[in-house]
């Protein structure tokens, strides 16, 4: 079964698949949004921008005549950013099954920061909406703090980032979610959007691929 990876971020879909090597960067650079909403949330108001984002993938990643009936025998593996809602992990999945993907297997960007073999880290994200921080145990959300979106120093940062176990004797490793939060590269590793997508698609080739995504977005 074809698989394809998505991410949300900035305004932009970023669309990867096995078959090729090509990352589809489709731009929603002229649509209308609010504070603290983010963009995916208008998809589902204009019928014009599902139809553009399938002719967007099958002609960058040209999988020529039969892109609809290939669709329709894929996966797609959508990562989902930290602060998602039930209601958006929903809308998410419709519109997997929207663009006619077989299947649909949601993924949350904080369990794909760091390496696969990786159990213990933290990894720092930011939305629209507000900074999330994470504190991965054993490979499962372990705790998570939501704070403020706004620019700290990275004192300010770190010492949130003890509070999420009570203090660390040692501090797991860092990794900064996106290019935006490369300021604070002094305290972590930054990763960026083809990193991301790269990391998804080691992770689905895994035996208990499922095993794992349930584990961590339960």
């Amino acid at each position: 079964m074809q698989r394809y990876y998505m991410l949300f971020r900035d305004n932009v879909i970023y669309v990867k698949t096995d078959a090729n090597d090509k990352t589809v960067e489709y731009s929603l650079d002229n649509l209308t949004t609010y504070p603290n909403v983010p963009f995916y949330h208008y998809i589902f108001d204009d019928e014009k921008i599902i139809k553009e984002l399938n002719l967007s993938i099958k002609n960058i990643l040209n999988n020529g005549s039969n892109f609809k009936q290939l669709l329709l025998g894929s996966m797609a593996f959508i990562i989902m950013p930290d602060d998602v809602t039930d209601i958006e992990r929903r809308a998410l999945d419709e519109l997997g099954k929207m663009l006619g993907f077989k299947e649909v297997i949601l993924a949350s960007e904080c369990a794909l920061t760091a390496p696969y073999e990786e159990q213990n880290f933290i990894s720092i994200s930011r939305t629209c909406r507000m900074t999330i921080l994470t504190y991965m145990k054993n490979k499962c959300v372990y705790k998570q703090k939501f704070i403020e979106n706004k620019n700290y120093i990275s004192k300010e940062l770190l010492s949130a980032v003890r509070e999420l176990n009570d203090g660390f004797d040692v501090t797991p490793n860092i990794y900064l979610n996106g290019t935006h939060l490369s300021e604070y590269r002094d305290i972590g590793t930054v990763v960026d959007s083809p990193e991301l997508l790269e990391k998804i698609k080691i992770v689905s080739h895994k035996v208990n691929f499922k095993k794992e995504f349930r584990k961590v977005n339960k």
